[in-house]
């Protein structure tokens, strides 16, 4: 009787959707997303800069006093890396990529056309 109750409890805070931080990714099994929001690119370059950052720090200063309260900072940092690489905006990077080419062709351009006149 009491295993029924705590089933219903579950089915009860699943309905009214208590979890929510996590949902399912449409690509891939088994996988869950959490959402991270920020303003701008800008602010996401600076969030991985952050995390870049302290994870060098932590590495440099391992064993030192300064890191005397995380232990074994080394296999946090394993984590705040990996969380990096999903920030990285690939797709953006790649237009990126794209207009910094065309702004090569554009300025070559512009010189062959002045050097013509």
């Amino acid at each position: 009787m009491e295993n029924k109750s705590i089933e219903q409890r579950i089915k009860e805070i699943i309905q009214i959707r208590s979890f929510n931080t996590l949902t399912p990714s449409n690509a891939e099994k088994d996988v869950y997303l959490a959402k991270i929001g920020f303003t701008s690119y800008w602010g996401l370059m600076a969030a991985i800069e952050d995390l870049l950052k302290i994870s060098l720090h932590a590495l440099y200063n391992d064993g030192s006093e300064n890191c005397g309260l995380i232990k074994n900072p080394s296999a946090h940092i394993v984590s705040v890396l990996e969380i990096v690489i999903q920030l990285l905006p690939d797709r953006e990077i790649e237009v990126l990529d794209e207009l910094f080419k065309l702004s090569l062709q554009l300025s070559k351009d512009e010189t062959s056309n002045s050097n013509v006149e």
